[in-house]
């Protein structure tokens, strides 16, 4: 091979490395492109990135983001991280979620799975190409598998997928390319230099050679074009490399890089040996590490070494397969000479700003020292950043007696074990360190977040967090500790206590400039203000404002947690069920992207217990689908969704269903008065399923467990329910005396008692009277109008089981259903007969949708073809 000589007498190298264009590549990657997802697979050194990088600046308008996934993003939360990071233009929100997100996944059981719903919240809106490159580097962690193939699913019909590895992993590649998602995978033999490649890429390093000899130099690399661009920058000759005793494509590799390492001066094998240690060549880290001239230094080191090429403005990468090579060097000249760049190392990292990345580097140089004083100053900030694999690993290198003695090391070990969900080892080792502790500051932080783990399982604060009161702490230190005390006086009945505490925190919530921590505050505030029964106004101001706080802030699962809060306020304080649902939609889609299951679950329920009472069947199985999705093993959240499977059951006549799900779980139903009302009906299922004593055993039960009288509106009127339904219970058993008693101590004017008086009384009459069977029917429609469709379908399965004549079969429709069709029959709208008859519009509706679902039909117009048939209409 010749190489050009410059006008001093030096060889040129063939200037800064230059990748060649290759339109064949980029052809066949826009090809496999034609389908959702594009794997392209193949060993180190075979252009793949470079590849990627060409088709990628073929897209134009197409919207794109690529991840270049790094050691850091080896695990399953460094991954999520990383990726958040990429696109962060395009879903801000997701990576100030990552901590939380993935704090609330460990506990689970299919980690990638819930975090994998958590960001397609995020991204659900983007359309475009996602790439991921050198997806290889996470092949350690099952879990980020399940994580892209669940995304990857998730976001079917608006983002497409290009993947770069050496191996394809646990991907799904068989059901990718069955279903049509794929094309088939681009390897080696698609990635391989071709003759006229070769030839290119010859010119680009100016170096002159013969085409039998490059021919022989391409047979004897097989086309790697990572081996053949060394060869050709180092004017390597097929004679030589025919001299290598092994002719392996790494003994190959291992020679032509040792031919470029040998033609640097002492100062560039220095830099590069600093930069074999740090996740990318970033600049500003080069210049903390001395050199005043960082991008003229790396300039100079590209035209004298291959691959290394620019990535971002002010940052480089350099090749893997040459970096592997360089630590190898280093390493060959012993542990001291190694031990000194990583801590160099990691000295340039973090005086750059760049703590975690400097912690991984001290990790790795099992530095005890450094990285103690990294946790101490940093520790709690890089934990809710979303860097506890960094952490973790840090710890996990330390001296045991280190590990079991310092206050910092166990406070770390104990925020891990409680995001884990081990709250019982948390507490211990909180414990530990705030015992080992002598800094009053300190102290105070991790007395704060050893309450958060006590609160959580149930356990009171006070002993803990009321000496730190008399110390001066600063403003927003000092009103979470007494936020956490309201909470926790409310919960034992302390309530002078709880307010003192509630009005000393306001006083100092102004001053507090963090909004995460002042939405912290409020929201604990709201919390035991609610408990204290204060004012509705009162309450709704603390947790109002900490939603937009945590919300605007970026602090997701906190805003969920306020809307749940909220839910609850709009249904206990007014029952007003239409604010509840819509608190309860904001703290779910909060939830979601939070990564939180715990508020998904809460508000998933509360939209569950509203949809009851509406009585929208379609809309209670769709959330509970999503509840399911959001899985938990806690068996006693299981068992909240059971009522309402039980009420869809008595809808459609399956009385034994109903009771024997109700009867499983009526004794964990938290509140007395949602007891009451399930019990209620789960006595009336019981009479009406033929278990007459039993039901009437229950409605006893149920009529003292009424007595009570709770504060809540929305309690009160669950109460009041309970004892109209025990009447229709005694009704329906025949006992129409004491169904008259119950209905005479009734109490309460609004609507909706009103209406089930009402048909409670209808209920009694029509059991008397068959013939009188239809003023039931209406009576309980009248409670559809007013949004209590639940209950209204339960009074009226219950009328189609015990209102029959037992001497005729009985009558399909009722006398009001009937006349509503024959209306529609003769072409009158819903409008049109409600005038007519002076009914709501809704009442008319829900008549129609009544005689469809009792013809069996799926709309109008086949019902009334149906009932021409039966002889229902003339």
């Amino acid at each position: 091979m010749i190489r050009p000589v410059a006008a001093d007498g030096r060889i040129e190298t063939g200037g800064a490395f230059t990748p060649i264009l290759r339109p064949r590549v980029v052809d066949r990657i826009a090809s496999a492109a034609s389908q959702r997802i594009v794997l392209i697979v193949a060993p180190a050194g075979y252009g793949k990135s470079v590849a990627v990088r060409q088709y990628i600046e073929t897209l134009q308008s197409t919207a794109h983001l690529r991840y270049d996934v790094q050691a850091e993003n080896a695990t399953l939360l460094g991954f999520v991280r990383g990726l958040a990071d990429v696109l962060l233009e395009v879903a801000p929100a997701a990576r100030k979620t990552v901590s939380g997100a993935y704090e609330k996944s460990r506990s689970s059981k299919t980690p990638g799975l819930d975090l994998a719903m958590w960001m397609h919240a995020h991204i659900k809106t983007f359309t475009g190409v996602v790439v991921i490159d050198d997806l290889h580097v996470a092949e350690n962690d099952p879990e980020i598998s399940k994580f892209l193939v669940s995304l990857i699913e998730r976001t079917k019909g608006r983002a497409r997928w290009i993947i770069a590895s050496r191996s394809s992993l646990d991907l799904p590649v068989g059901s990718w390319l069955a279903y049509g998602e794929m094309d088939l995978n681009i390897d080696e033999q698609d990635l391989r230099f071709t003759i006229d490649e070769a030839r290119e890429a010859a010119r680009s390093s100016r170096v002159a050679v013969r085409d039998d000899e490059l021919s022989e130099i391409l047979g004897m690399t097989e086309g790697w074009p990572t081996a053949l661009s060394f060869a050709l920058r180092t004017s390597t000759r097929s004679v030589d490399l025919r001299n290598i005793a092994a002719t392996t494509r790494e003994m190959v590799y291992r020679y032509l890089a040792e031919q470029v390492y040998r033609s640097l001066d002492d100062a560039q094998r220095e830099l590069l040996h600093l930069v074999a240690y740090l996740p990318q060549i970033d600049l500003d880290v080069i210049r903390a590490a001395g050199y005043e001239k960082p991008k003229a230094i790396i300039e100079e080191l590209r035209v004298r070494v291959a691959f290394i090429y620019p990535e971002r403005p002010g940052v480089y990468r350099c090749h893997d397969l040459f970096r592997d090579f360089l630590v190898h060097q280093l390493e060959l000249e012993g542990l001291p000479a190694a031990q000194g760049v990583v801590h160099r190392a990691g000295s340039a990292l973090e005086a750059a700003g760049r703590i975690a990345s400097a912690l991984t580097v001290y990790a790795q140089a099992r530095a005890s020292d450094e990285i103690l004083r990294v946790l101490q100053s940093s520790g709690f900030h890089l934990l809710e950043q979303g860097h506890a694999d960094a952490v973790a690993a840090a710890l996990d290198v330390l001296p045991q007696d280190v590990r079991a003695t310092r206050p910092m090391v166990l406070a770390m070990r104990g925020l891990a074990e409680s995001h884990a969900g081990r709250f019982d080892r948390a507490e211990s080792l909180l414990g530990r360190a705030l015992a080992r502790s002598s800094d009053p500051a300190f102290n105070a932080e991790l007395a704060l977040r050893l309450a958060l783990v006590e609160i959580n399982v149930g356990r009171g604060v006070a002993p803990l967090l009321e000496p730190l009161l008399p110390q001066d702490l600063r403003f927003g230190l000092r009103a979470e500790i007494l936020s956490l005390l309201a909470v926790s006086y409310a919960n034992d009945d302390r309530d002078r206590d709880a307010r003192g505490a509630i009005d000393s925190a306001e006083e100092l919530v102004e001053d507090v400039e963090d909004p995460a921590e002042r939405a912290r505050i409020l929201q604990r505030l709201g919390v035991a203000a609610m408990r204290l029964v204060m004012p509705a106004e009162r309450v709704q101001r603390y947790l109002a404002v900490a939603a937009t706080l945590a919300t605007e802030s970026g602090t997701l699962s906190l805003a969920a947690r306020a809307y749940g809060v909220l839910a609850n306020l709009a249904l206990f304080y007014e029952d007003d069920m239409t604010r509840s649902a819509w608190y309860a939609q904001q703290a779910m889609n909060n939830a979601v992207k939070a990564g939180d299951r715990l508020a998904l679950q809460t508000a998933l329920l509360q939209l569950i217990t509203v949809e009851s009472m509406r009585g929208n069947p379609g809309r209670l199985i769709a959330l509970e689908r999503q509840f399911a999705d959001a899985s938990t093993s806690d068996t006693t959240r299981m068992a909240l969704i059971i009522p309402a499977r039980a009420l869809m059951a008595a809808w459609d006549g399956r009385f034994a269903d109903a009771h024997r799900l109700l009867l499983s779980v009526l004794d964990r139903v938290v509140y007395d008065s949602d007891r009451a009302f399930m019990s209620a009906v789960c006595a009336i299922v019981l009479i009406a399923d033929g278990q007459r004593e039993r039901g009437l055993a229950l409605v006893a039960s149920t009529l003292e467990l009424t007595a009570n009288e709770p504060q809540f509106l929305h309690a009160q009127r669950q109460m009041e329910l309970a004892r109209l339904l025990c009447a229709v219970g005694e009704a329906i058993a025949g006992r129409g005396t004491n169904a008259t008693r119950i209905l005479n101590r009734s109490h309460g004017e609004t609507p909706v008692i009103e209406a089930t008086r009402e048909a409670a009384l209808a209920f009694g009459r029509a059991m008397k009277n068959r013939s009188l069977r239809d003023e039931a029917f209406d009576r309980a429609q009248t409670l559809q109008t007013l949004g209590y469709g639940g209950i209204a379908k339960f009074m009226q399965a219950i009328a189609e089981r015990q209102l029959v004549d037992e001497d005729a079969a009985p009558p399909i429709l009722t006398k009001t259903e009937l006349a509503v069709l024959e209306a529609l029959a003769d072409g009158r709208g819903p409008k049109e007969i409600a005038a007519e008859t002076r009914r709501s519009v809704y009442t008319i509706q829900a008549h129609i949708q009544n005689v469809i679902k009792k013809l069996g039909c799926s709309g109008r117009n086949e019902a009334l073809t149906m009932a021409r048939k039966r002889g229902l209409l003339g």
